[in-house]
């Protein structure tokens, strides 16, 4: 018992940092996602006024390759790295998009950039909670917005940031001025 102690009493004062980006992004599987949701991606093709089929370039400028903290109980710090959270991110918004009939050109003149703005582990009393912010940019028509969800779960601490990744992509894929902007609509043409 006086093992445990000192052990915790040293990471305490040492203050460990975990790093759990790739438990989060392993936890980030948009087949079993899409499928616990429920989620049925729309055809966004049909609604498309672009002279080619519609196109997308989503651009990670996330540069913070550093530790950003999500989780700090008294212990030990949990942390992801924002550059390569925001990497899976990019991926599963890609998966999102193509199951929506928009390819991924990296020559498209579409380009939405992407960034992360926060993440944190949220604690309840039967639950954990996760909360992600993720930066939509289309520098081309001067748009920016935060987009942000939050989801809670009885599972393992690292599996609420896994969900919320889903839910936040979901809505910048669902979004009307994106949506307009990808399919030529509107004042996107």
């Amino acid at each position: 018992m006086k093992n445990i102690i000192a052990i915790l009493i040293i990471m305490a004062l040492f203050g460990c940092t975990f790093n759990n980006t790739k438990g989060i992004t392993e936890r980030m599987q948009p087949a079993d996602l899409y499928k616990g949701y429920g989620v049925k991606p729309l055809n966004l093709k049909l609604k498309s006024n672009c002279k080619t089929p519609p196109t997308v370039n989503i651009v990670n400028i996330e540069t913070r390759d550093d530790d950003h903290i999500i989780y700090d109980p008294l212990i030990a710090k949990h942390a992801i790295n924002p550059k390569e959270l925001t990497s899976a991110i990019i991926e599963y918004l890609k998966y999102g998009f193509e199951k929506s009939q928009i390819k991924i050109d990296s020559n498209s003149s579409k380009i939405i950039n992407i960034s992360f703005h926060d993440a944190k582990i949220l604690s309840g009393i039967w639950t954990i909670g996760g909360e992600i912010k993720i930066k939509v940019e289309i520098p081309e028509k001067k748009y920016s917005e935060i987009f942000e969800a939050t989801d809670w779960t009885m599972s393992d601490f690292l599996t609420p940031l896994a969900l919320v990744s889903h839910v936040v992509t979901r809505k910048i894929i669902d979004d009307p001025v994106i949506q307009d902007y990808i399919l030529c609509n509107s004042d996107y043409v």
